[in-house]
């Protein structure tokens, strides 16, 4: 097909996971000749993950960054509300949006946890979400809660009400319709891709769409856990102040202890080199350290999980947040679960001695090589293949339809409130002389080598 202009777009959400989902999708994308932008709410993270492999031809955007979870939440409601904030914020980050959209018009977005990107987005372009199983619900009303089963209480669906009418306000300035669900700004057109294991999903009964097993459990298959060097991998994400007791436990139990932090402060590191810990602080490829990892340690995260059982590598999960005790859940319900919550201290030194234990149990590592097993005959060779194949089946639908031209109205841009802007349907766009640039800019571009649109 012709190439397009595609914007990744990620607003929250901490560590290198996301970064780690998307990157792929982008070299793909640009090694099928799309134009290819990733607009990222941390750009420190996209620049490690690129000094391990680079994107030529990627841009490189700041995304408006969203506000900060609720420390507890019930529902994607209260986790959205407490995201979004109130009315002013949405303002402000609709508009920043919306500048980004009519710079680069894309003609696709990709959504991986990006729910005012693809609010702005639904009705005008398509709009393709990818993300793990607990932010992309089910197309339901009121939204489910993080609990199956458990009724909704009053004030969540409330506030769900509250929000949906916000987000409403917003689309009513930019020249949409209303949205019937708050669910369209967290599922996207169509059916969003959801790579993960259905144990880690809360809402496997509730949902009709299959889950994709991700592109991390496939690859070459490492040496078996018996055959590889004597080390525990623990990836922190945060300088916890347990880690250091973590590391003494490892290697009480006759591991190496190998440390993933991007940044320790001075005392921490020099209490992982006393514990006998060996800290890496720059990226690395996830599969080469799985393949060197008798076990691994971590809080949770989607990716590293699934890394670890298509690796046949057994896992023991501290969690510190709700999504971590989602994940541990999921692993005791295919038999591989070990571990527990973890607060401001480390477990106690009989639980974690349990726990590395247990991941060495002969029974743990035969269960493990089974679950990979059936991951990769479910996967095939190439999962990340049928998300590209999905997002260019959108393009081919989008080419059928009109184009919309992402304009902001130059009376409302200058007016009091920042969120007024339009959606104006435009004819096609009409073609001028080529614009040259001595060095790349950060933004669109237009393909390569062609000449851009001029200016409306």
């Amino acid at each position: 097909m012709s190439p397009s202009r595609i914007l990744l777009g990620w607003e929250h959400g901490d560590g290198l996971g996301h970064v780690m989902r998307l990157l792929p999708l982008a070299r793909r994308l640009l090694a099928r000749g799309h134009d290819v932008s990733f607009a990222a709410c941390d750009l420190d993270a996209v620049r490690d993950a690129l000094a391990l492999e680079p994107a030529p031809g990627l841009r490189l955007l700041p995304a408006p960054p969203l506000g900060l979870a609720a420390a507890k939440v019930t529902s994607l409601a209260d986790s959205l509300r407490a995201l979004l904030g109130g009315t002013p914020n949405q303002a402000v980050l609709g508009a920043a949006w919306a500048g980004l959209l009519e710079f680069g018009r894309p003609d696709l977005v990709v959504a991986d946890h990006a729910p005012m990107l693809a609010m702005l987005c639904l009705g005008r372009i398509p709009v393709q979400v990818i993300g793990d199983p607990p932010m992309v619900p089910p197309d339901a009303a009121p939204l489910p809660i993080f609990r199956p089963g458990a009724p909704s209480p009053p004030a969540n669906r409330a506030a769900e009400a509250v929000l949906l009418a916000e987000l409403n306000r917003l689309r009513q300035r930019a020249g949409l319709s209303p949205l019937p669900r708050l669910a369209a700004v967290l599922r996207g057109d169509g059916t969003p891709w959801i790579a993960a294991h259905p144990a880690f999903d809360p809402y496997a009964a509730m949902r009709g769409e299959p889950l994709d097993p991700a592109p991390e459990a496939a690859g070459p298959m490492p040496p078996p856990v018996a055959d590889r060097p004597p080390i525990a991998l623990l990836y922190a994400t945060s300088p916890h102040p347990a880690v250091a007791d973590i590391a003494r436990a490892v290697a009480a139990a006759g591991l190496r202890p190998r440390v993933v932090m991007r940044t320790a402060p001075a005392p921490l590191r020099q209490a992982l080199l006393a514990a006998g810990a060996e800290l890496l602080d720059q990226p690395r490829p996830r599969a080469a350290l799985l393949a060197e990892a008798r076990l691994v340690m971590h809080g949770g995260g989607m990716g590293t999980a699934m890394g670890c059982l298509g690796s046949a590598t057994p896992q023991i999960i501290l969690a510190t947040e709700y999504a971590g005790q989602l994940i541990l859940a999921g692993l005791a319900a295919l038999g591989l679960g070990l571990g527990g919550p973890m607060g401001q201290t480390a477990p106690s030194a009989a639980g974690l001695a349990s726990a590395l234990a247990g991941a060495q149990a002969p029974a743990m590592l035969q269960r493990a090589t089974e679950v990979a097993a059936a991951i990769r005959a479910a996967g095939g060779p190439d999962p990340l293949g049928r998300l590209v194949a999905r997002i260019e089946g959108l393009l081919a639908g989008r080419a059928v339809a009109n184009r919309l031209c992402y304009k902001v109205s130059r009376s409302l841009r200058n007016s009091d409130s920042p969120a007024q802007f339009r959606a104006r349907p435009m004819g096609p766009r009409r073609q001028g002389p080529a614009r040259r640039h001595p060095t790349p800019r950060a933004g669109f571009d237009g393909p390569r080598g062609a000449n851009r649109d001029a200016a409306p």
